[in-house]
Order: structure tokens, then C-alpha cells, then sequence
């Protein structure tokens, strides 16, 4: 690309495409995009330097598009922009039609950009907002002092920038950015993320060795979508934590020191031919330390029939356990002596007491005493109060002529009474009356027929 010799601190006005061609010097020169591509690999700088890739192309983007034509609308200069008109686009509104195509090309190739409609209007009304907001802070953004290109000489090399508006007799340089948050957190994540600090850097060592005026970077964000609200910020230079501008000065100069040396050696080497280690950067300690901490044990889903985690570890009682509701283990007995006496001798005491078998041969002894803290009658072995008065409880029937007790009677069957605290017995026989096959002699004792 043949590069005009124009002399170092100059000021043009220049187009877009001639500025991001690099034809301001004789030699590549350094613009802030560089310096950036600079600090991932100089290899990455050269390839995206027109002057230096041979294979260079400049990079056309639809999502672009609007962030040119909202610069023309509020600097008043740089690419024009045109609508495309709506007999070419589809029903639906798209510009997916032949003859549509054919235009965009051909506004692309004389430098317009292409819009629709609705985009169009809201750009005018972008730039409205934006005029009227910079008012306010005593800004008029005159056309004339827009897009002005300069270029300078500093550690032994060419640099360059090109800014958005440099009002006069003002010590700002203004650049206008479209964001989708102009918030001062989404002006903070831009400037960390997309690297304005740098750009803030050279653009003023560009602008002080160009004209020898020492100007400040004003930041002019604004978002596109309604209401379009506009933010405008200058970073912080100062002694503190706060501060943007002195690690962003030596990064700059680090740059032109890199960008120098390579240009001398004439090699951009890439990332290096070696097995890195990745240390944790300092945020990623503080978010972890400040997090909400968990509990120190994770309770697992309790599964039917347990208890639920806030009653497992309670302190075994011999006088009462908890007694699963449902389970494997629900028909299981309990062995004697269950309870502080069973759990020393292996029995879990997250088992509660089981439910006994209807037909005991032991009846309410044994087991029964244990269970219920010696009373052979055991919970349930309380006569029914609406029992008639010649009724006798079943746990005291008198034994068959084998010296055997009813084997009903056991604690775990109830007689049906009608009270709803009273249950019936389970198993296929709980329907049937107890009673029957059986005759009542006097005295109202049942006997069993032998």
C-alpha cells in the first residue's frame, strides 16, 4: 500500500477507510486497536495491521452498521447512511429479496451504510438525546471538529488515533460509544472488558505529541434501545485503588516498546511453544470466600419409613422410641429388653417398637412386660369403657383345658366397641366377630370350646 510521507503532529480530516488503512505515515504506525491485539501476541497485531498483512481485509459487519450510522447522526461526520426502501424488501419486512440484496451491495461499495426504516428513526432519535444531554454539561459537539485524525512520535514510534469530536478551547476528547447499558456498572464492564483504559492512554499521548496539548478522554456512552439514555464518564487518575490511568500509561508504553522492537527485529512471535500454568486471579479468591456458606452436613432425601434428620441422633429412651410407620421392618418384633438395654446389645435405637404378631402362644407375657414398662396389659390392654359390665377383657380370659390362653388375646387386637381410638385388628380375619363359635356362660366369661 503506497502511504503519502506526511509530516509527524499533523491533524487531518480524514474518511474512515483511509484512517483505518494506515496511510498517515511511511511507516506502520500504532493505533490503539494494535495496542491491544498486542497484549494477547505480536502475532495477532500483525495481522490485523493493513500495512504489515499483506492479506489484510477490513472487517465488514452488519451488527456495525448501526453504531456508524449513530456516529454520523451525532458527530455529523463520518459514513453516510441511507434507508432501504421498503418496495424492495419482503412481506414480512425483511431485506431477503433479490433486488434488496443488489442495493445493500451497491450502497456497501460506494461507502453507505444501509438501514431500515425503524432503525432510521431510531437513530434521529438517538442523536437527539444525545445533543441534548451533552448541552446540559456544557458540550456542543461542532461537525467540524469531528473525526479528526492525528499523528505523533513517541519512544521511537508512529502513533496514531483518530477522535470522535475535539471541541475547542476544551480540554476534552470526546468518543462516542453505543452500549446496551450506559449505567455506570455497564460503563465499568466495558472499559475492563473491551480495554477503553488503553484506549484513553493513547489516544491522549497520541493527541499531546501530535499538537502538544495535554486533553482528557471523555467517554460518551449511550444505549440503543428506548429511552436511549446517555452516560458520559471520564476514568478516575488518582492515588488510590480507584485509579485507571497509571496502570493504563505504562501499558501504553509498553506497547510502543513491543510494537518498536518488532518492527526492528521484524518478528511477531505467538503464544510460546510451551506448557503454561494458570493462576487464580485475585477476584476469583474473593468470590469464593465471600459466598453464602452451606451447611456443614447435607441431609439425604429420607426414605420412607425413617424418621426424618432432626429426630435421628435424639438420645435412645428405653420408655418410648419412635416406631416406623412404614417399611421392610414394620412387622418385625423387638427383642427383649429393647430399648438403653438393646442398644447395648446391638439393637439401633432408630428402631422403634414393632407391632406383634396376632397369634403370640406367650400372649401379653413376656414380651408385652417389657414393652410396656411391666404391665402385662401392655397400652392397649385397657378394658373398653363402652364394654358391658359382665364383659371381661380379653387379655384375662381364663385358659382352655390345655392350660393355654386365647390366643387373641394379646395387646395388639382390639375388640370393635365403636370408639375410633379402639382399631381393629389387621390381616384377613378383621371383619370377623370375635365372639362367634363361641358360647357365654354366666358370669359373662368366654370359653373356648375344646
Amino acid at each position: 500500500m503506497n502511504a503519502p510521507n506526511r509530516p509527524a503532529g499533523a491533524i487531518y480530516g480524514l474518511s474512515s477507510a483511509d484512517y483505518h488503512g494506515d496511510t498517515l505515515a511511511p511507516r506502520p504506525s500504532l493505533s490503539s486497536t494494535l495496542a491491544r491485539k498486542l497484549f494477547l501476541s505480536p502475532l495477532h497485531a500483525w495481522t490485523a495491521s493493513p500495512r504489515l498483512n499483506p492479506d489484510w481485509q477490513p472487517e465488514e459487519k452488519t451488527e456495525f452498521d448501526f453504531g456508524r450510522a449513530a456516529h454520523r447522526a451525532v458527530l455529523g461526520r463520518g459514513d453516510d447512511y441511507a434507508a432501504i426502501p421498503e418496495e424492495l424488501l419482503s412481506k414480512d419486512g425483511a431485506a431477503s429479496t433479490k433486488a434488496a440484496r443488489e442495493w445493500i451491495e451497491e450502497q456497501r461499495a460506494a461507502g453507505v451504510t444501509p438501514l431500515k426504516a425503524d432503525a432510521m428513526a431510531m437513530i434521529e432519535a438517538m442523536a437527539e438525546k444525545c445533543r441534548d444531554r451533552l448541552a446540559l454539561v456544557g458540550i456542543k459537539l461542532n461537525p467540524e471538529r469531528s473525526e479528526l485524525a492525528a499523528i505523533g512520535e513517541r519512544d521511537d514510534c508512529a502513533i496514531r488515533c483518530m477522535a470522535d469530536n475535539a471541541p475547542r478551547n476544551s480540554p476534552w476528547l470526546i468518543d462516542f460509544k453505543t452500549a446496551r447499558d450506559a449505567s455506570p456498572d455497564g460503563a465499568i464492564r466495558a472499559v475492563t472488558t473491551l480495554g477503553y483504559d488503553l484506549q484513553a492512554a493513547h489516544y491522549e499521548d497520541t493527541w499531546e505529541a501530535a499538537t502538544g496539548e495535554r486533553r482528557r478522554m471523555l467517554f460518551v456512552f449511550q444505549e440503543k434501545a428506548p429511552p436511549f439514555e446517555v452516560g458520559i464518564y471520564e476514568l478516575h487518575e488518582g492515588d488510590d485503588e480507584a485509579d485507571w490511568m497509571t496502570n493504563a500509561r505504562d501499558k501504553a508504553r509498553q506497547a510502543r516498546r513491543i510494537w518498536a522492537d518488532c518492527l526492528r527485529r521484524n518478528e511477531w512471535p505467538g503464544f510460546p511453544a510451551a506448557i503454561g500454568v494458570l493462576g487464580a486471579p485475585s477476584y476469583h479468591s474473593a468470590k469464593w470466600e465471600g459466598r453464602a456458606k452451606p451447611p456443614t452436613k447435607f441431609w439425604p432425601t429420607p426414605r420412607r419409613g425413617r424418621p426424618p434428620p432432626e429426630k435421628q441422633h435424639e438420645p435412645a429412651r428405653p420408655d418410648h422410641r419412635p416406631r416406623p410407620r412404614q417399611g421392610p421392618d414394620r412387622h418385625r418384633r423387638p427383642p427383649r429388653g429393647a430399648g438403653a438395654a438393646g442398644h447395648r446389645a446391638g439393637v439401633s435405637p432408630l428402631a422403634g417398637p414393632r407391632r406383634r404378631r396376632r397369634h403370640d402362644p406367650q400372649g401379653v407375657s413376656g414380651q408385652a412386660a417389657d414393652d410396656h414398662g411391666g404391665d402385662p396389659q401392655g397400652r392397649r390392654g385397657r378394658p373398653c369403657p363402652d364394654a358391658g359390665a359382665g364383659e371381661h377383657r380379653r387379655d384375662q380370659r381364663p385358659p382352655d383345658d390345655l392350660g393355654r390362653r386365647d390366643p387373641r388375646a394379646s395387646h395388639a387386637f382390639r375388640p370393635p366397641c365403636g370408639r375410633g381410638d379402639h382399631r381393629r385388628g389387621r390381616g384377613p380375619d378383621r371383619h370377623r366377630d370375635p365372639d362367634a363359635g363361641r358360647h357365654r356362660p354366666e358370669g359373662g366369661a368366654v370359653l373356648l370350646h375344646g
